[in-house]
Order: C-alpha cells, then sequence, then structure tokens
C-alpha cells in the first residue's frame, strides 16, 4: 500500500473510530481500532501500534471490559519506555490508575496516578497534574486514608489556585 494510501486509510479508520465513540458505540469503536492495530501491526508502523493500543484501551473500558483495558494499556505502556513521550506515557498511567481505583486496587491506583502526576510535573502540565492529585485524593479517601486525601486535595488546590484552573478547583472536595 502507498504511503498516502496507508495515511488516509489510518486516518478514516480513526476518524470512525472516533465517531462511533462519540455515538457511544464503544463496541464499534473497538472494533475500528482493532483494523488500525492489524493495519499498522501488517505495515510494521509501531507508532501506529502503540496509539491503537490505547484507543482499543480507551474503546474497552467505556465498553466496561476493564481487565482488557488494562491489558491493552499495559501493552500500550510497554511500547512507550520512559523519555520516549512522557505526555502519553503520563496518560497511559493515569488511565491505569483509573481502572486500578474502578477495580478497588487502591494500592496500585496510587502508585499509577503518583508515577502520572510526577510526568505531568517534568512536563510542566500543571493542570493535569492538578487532574491527578484531585483524583489521587478521592482514591485516598475511598481507602480510608483522610491524612493523605487532605494532603493531594491542597496539591490539586495550590496549582488550581495558582494557574486559575476554576473547573478543577469547583470539582474538588476539601472540607
Amino acid at each position: 500500500i502507498k504511503k498516502k494510501k496507508t495515511n488516509d486509510l489510518f486516518w478514516i479508520y480513526q476518524q470512525q473510530a472516533e465517531i462511533a465513540h462519540e455515538q457511544q458505540q464503544y463496541l464499534q469503536s473497538y472494533e475500528i481500532n482493532k483494523k488500525i492495530y492489524n493495519l499498522a501491526d501488517s505495515l510494521g508502523k509501531t507508532e501506529e501500534k502503540r496509539i491503537a493500543l490505547n484507543n482499543l484501551g480507551y474503546a474497552a473500558r467505556y465498553a466496561e471490559q476493564m481487565d482488557e483495558a488494562e491489558q491493552f494499556f499495559q501493552a500500550s505502556l510497554n511500547m512507550n519506555p520512559a523519555g520516549k513521550d512522557d505526555i502519553m506515557r503520563a496518560q497511559l498511567l493515569q488511565s491505569l490508575g483509573i481502572l486500578k481505583q474502578n477495580k478497588q486496587d487502591y494500592k496500585q491506583a496510587v502508585f499509577y496516578l503518583d508515577e502520572a502526576a510526577l510526568l505531568y510535573k517534568k512536563v510542566s502540565d500543571q493542570e493535569d497534574e492538578a487532574r491527578i492529585y484531585n483524583f489521587l485524593a478521592l482514591v485516598y479517601y475511598q481507602n480510608g486514608d483522610n491524612y493523605r486525601a487532605m494532603a493531594s486535595c491542597k496539591k490539586a488546590i495550590l496549582l488550581s489556585q495558582k494557574n486559575k484552573y476554576n473547573l478543577i478547583l469547583v470539582d474538588t472536595k476539601y472540607e
């Protein structure tokens, strides 16, 4: 397949998957992302495979296939070594943390979310760093660790006030 046609095909599939997702057709989105992965795999396109695995993880998560979502996110993370694409790596760690929180595996959730927060800090993405601290507060609270929940709330609030992230401030639970 010629390069332009291949790029066009990737783009078409990605648009179809996004439309299916927006229409809450998560299984359809999953199937289209599987096509993207298979195409990327057959052409030896590592970057496209990594992205397709991430997107398969999201589609599986929204389809409430949590174990499968975790496998896809982990596979994508494994293809994204530290230092390669820290933003995507942070997003994958965040996704894994959320999945672990959904499964009430709070220790692993905290591990992944802490790692994501460190990467967001490294790349100076203070908005997502604040979001992670806000979510960490929830995880700590759910695990009965009120001290760490409060500490995470304070971090989220400080970052949000400093940068005027009003939506995060409204969402942060602090008492």
